[in-house]
């Protein structure tokens, strides 16, 4: 019998970190566009967390969208570049439990040693 009660609590204990930790993460997507406002595919974006460096890395897909799922609560920084454009750069980004944030990035014309910073504002 003691075994069972065991188990049992063993099996609420691993469900309720999943859940926990489902709920400790959010994510950021959003589209990356040219100064034309036309959507910008295979473009690099570079999402990096400013509290302990971690990055994640993913590229826009044909209709210029990009999405970074499973990240940590925290405040982010958001870079997106490609060849023939200035890189831009988005910070002060912070990221809520199960949040799910837009934040869209124009690229502008130029070389990708130059670069355009926005930091965010609190809301």
């Amino acid at each position: 019998m003691m075994p069972r009660c065991i188990s049992a609590l063993l099996l609420s204990l691993i469900g309720s970190a999943a859940l926990q930790a489902q709920f400790d993460t959010g994510q950021i997507g959003g589209f990356v566009r040219d100064a034309s406002q036309a959507v910008v595919s295979g473009a690099s974006v570079t999402v990096t967390n400013q509290g302990n460096g971690e990055q994640r890395q993913t590229t826009t897909n044909s209709s210029g969208y990009y999405v970074v799922p499973n990240l940590p609560v925290g405040t982010y920084s958001v870079t997106a570049e490609l060849a023939g454009f200035k890189k831009t750069v988005q910070s002060g980004i912070v990221l809520d439990s199960a949040g799910k944030l837009n934040i869209d990035l124009a690229l502008t014309v130029g070389a990708v040693t130059e670069s355009v910073e926005v930091n965010a504002s609190a809301t």
